[in-house]
């Protein structure tokens, strides 16, 4: 090989470069970068702390947010379907039920032995009269309101200290008047009592000849 001709030493040139750059590829893959230093100090350590107690509050709130919308639609969708009285405030509510609409009240709420007695009113609009029919009934101490920041857990407590009770009405509910129903609710007393929320069935009606 003639080592002084121009051609000879370029091939040389590039055969020395291709395999430098060759070695400098593979030392640069062997090479591992060192993992980054964690800052373990106290300061740092709060600061982990705090961001992560902040992340959890956004994600109870968003819960929360969620299941207020969930009863929001719950209520929509049920509406009419029962009627629930704060029993510190007058007025009615209406009920709608398979044969008919009745509007429903409470009143002379009075203390009764270990709970407390009632009178349900039941207002039928209509000119028929209704039998066979009974009230459903829960109640128990007061719900907490939408707007509470821990209203999921509250909702929780008040709906497990809820109670049930179911009364047939023996008296025919009379066309075009107020029908008054009295009720013992037991275990709570007027004090304590928060809610009634009633529902109505009836299965007979009657109408004048």
């Amino acid at each position: 090989m003639n080592f002084s001709d121009p051609q000879t030493k370029t091939s040389l040139a590039i055969s020395l470069i291709t395999v430098i750059v060759c070695l400098i590829i593979v030392t640069s893959g062997n090479t591992t970068a060192p993992p980054p230093a964690v800052n373990t100090s106290p300061a740092a350590t709060k600061r982990l702390e705090a961001q992560l107690a902040g992340e959890l509050k956004k994600r109870e709130e968003l819960d929360t947010r969620v299941f207020r919308l969930e009863m929001a639609n719950r209520l929509r969708d049920g509406r009419y379907q029962s009627a629930t009285f704060d029993p510190s405030e007058d007025g009615f509510q209406r009920i709608d039920t398979d044969l008919g609409t009745f509007a429903v009240s409470l009143q002379d709420m009075k203390p009764y032995g270990d709970g407390t007695q009632l009178t349900i009113n039941i207002g039928n609009p209509a000119a028929a009269g209704f039998s066979d029919a009974k009230l459903s009934l829960r109640y128990g101490p007061k719900m907490p309101d939408f707007n509470d920041p821990d209203f999921a857990n509250k909702l929780e407590k008040a709906n497990a200290a809820a109670k049930t009770k179911e009364q047939a009405l023996l008296k025919k509910i009379q066309g075009g008047s107020w029908n008054p129903n009295s009720v013992i609710l037991s275990g709570i007393k007027p004090d304590e009592l928060g809610f009634v929320e009633v529902r109505l069935s009836t299965s007979q009606v009657y109408l004048s000849r």
